[in-house]
């Protein structure tokens, strides 16, 4: 009876994993697992468990009402195993060449539910039932529940595939037969039979900042409430990344692939190494800085000068997506950056409150934002100064437009009657200078727009 905690321990070779049922004071074999506690919040402890090989767990895991009768990490892992089941009564199984060059089945093509699925299984995961440690991660990080239940996914698609019978059935034993059985002739070919679901990779390129001890130190006067720029030159890099194209969920550094091959090679497939060549090579006609990461003996990050990141915010970008490769931007650059917005004010005609009615010309002045927030005249002007394509302003990163920086020195060309200033306010933007913008207002005009709101939320009178 599965009364303990239980973890699944991938294997070498999928189909030899199985559980570790530990937490009964009682094991005949040691595992490693990761506890809180330590100087870096987690370490590792060895623990006495047993060793329940795949084969003779998933029945326990399956059996109708057993769930009732196990810890959360037993009940986690056993609603894993039946939607592993259920992948392959659907027929999602997929040949693949391991990392040794032996056969292997997985599970997959994963569709959007079944990643949907994955997701709700690993959301409801208690740390017990996934207290691995990923081997060479320093600092040291725990396996995530997605990897485990596709190691788990993977194990029972190696598993059910090869019945006593299978192998006398078959020409080879390769797919079919329990013991290790070389296939690595066959890898080009799965690949291209399986239309790269089974294995293979796409090249993704993340933007980061490089800080400097300067930038540092004006973060830390950010946060203290000085909110200004960074003068010091920050570099930049780009970070060659992984996809895998069974799993987009699946991501890795394209590092990993040189300082953990078997494991990167184990997830992505045989040809990731040829993956990442070959459209480095497809990338560097359109973007000529990554030649550089094709001169390394191991490719994994370039640095960017100011005319690459420049170029990058351009038409490269699209161009390198029209060549299998993403742009990966920092997520502080995807929200709300600087936005200009137009401010009502009565014309010099009529500056004072008594000439100040609903036929009055009012002027409009640009007010320049970030996240909302309006930016000081100091700001504005480094940012007018500042000689690269991104810029450090309250603690984040900025992508500086010419296009908004040039409209923002010439005042709007247009002017409007109190009333329909009132209307722009009130819908909170109008067309200026042939652009939809937000409108705000100060003094009288705003003061009016706060009364004509009130209104207009107010309840209706009743009686």
């Amino acid at each position: 009876m599965l009364d303990g905690e239980l973890i699944f321990i991938p294997g070498e070779i999928p189909r030899r994993g199985g559980f570790a049922h530990w937490g009964r004071g009682a094991g005949s074999a040691k595992v490693e697992l990761v506890f809180p506690g330590g100087r870096y919040g987690i370490r590792k402890r060895l623990i006495s468990a047993d060793f329940i090989p795949l084969a003779e767990a998933l029945p326990a895991l399956l059996a109708v009402g057993a769930g009732e009768r196990m810890r959360l990490s037993g009940q986690a892992w056993a609603a894993a195993a039946a939607a592993g089941v259920g992948l392959i009564t659907r027929g999602r199984l997929l040949p693949t060449v391991g990392a040794d060059g032996t056969d292997v089945w997985r599970a997959g093509p994963l569709d959007p539910a079944d990643l949907s699925l994955m997701r709700q299984l690993a959301a409801a995961f208690p740390p017990a039932a996934h207290a691995l440690a990923v081997p060479g991660s320093r600092p040291m990080r725990l396996r995530s529940p997605e990897v485990l239940i596709r190691d788990l996914w993977d194990a029972i698609a190696d598993m059910l595939t090869r019945s006593p019978a299978a192998s006398r059935t078959t020409a080879s034993p390769a797919f079919a037969a329990t013991d290790p059985t070389p296939a690595g002739d066959l890898a080009d070919w799965l690949a291209d039979t399986t239309d790269g679901l089974a294995a293979g990779a796409r090249l993704g390129l993340r933007v980061e900042a490089v800080p400097s001890p300067a930038m540092d130190a004006a973060d830390v006067e950010d946060e203290e409430g000085e909110a200004g720029t960074d003068r010091s030159e920050p570099t930049f890099r780009l970070v060659l990344q992984l996809r895998s194209n069974a799993d987009p969920s699946l991501i890795v550094d394209a590092a990993a692939l040189w300082s953990q091959p078997e494991t990167v090679l184990s997830r992505f497939g045989a040809q990731a190494e040829t993956d990442l060549l070959l459209a480095l090579r497809r990338g560097a006609p359109v973007w000529p800085p990554l030649a550089e990461a094709l001169r390394q003996a191991s490719p994994s990050a370039i640095d960017l000068d100011d005319d690459a990141l420049t170029s990058l915010l351009g038409p490269a970008a699209e161009e390198l997506a029209g060549a299998g490769i993403e742009v990966l931007w920092p997520s502080s650059l995807l929200g709300d950056g600087l936005e200009l917005r137009a401010v009502a004010t009565p014309a010099p005609e009529k500056l004072t409150e008594a000439g100040f009615g609903l036929q009055a010309l009012l002027d409009f002045r640009w007010q320049l934002t970030l996240g909302g927030a309006l930016l000081d005249a100091d700001e504005i002007a480094a940012l007018a100064e500042a000689k690269r394509p991104l810029i450090r302003l309250r603690g984040r990163w900025v992508i500086l437009d010419p296009a908004l920086l040039d409209r923002l020195r010439r005042p709007p060309r247009i002017r409007m009657r109190t009333s329909e200033a009132l209307g722009a306010v009130l819908a909170g933007s109008a067309e200026i200078d042939g652009e939809t913008v937000a409108v705000v207002a100060k003094g009288p005009l705003a003061d009016l727009a706060a009364r004509v709101a009130g209104l207009a939320s107010a309840p209706a009178p009743t009686g």
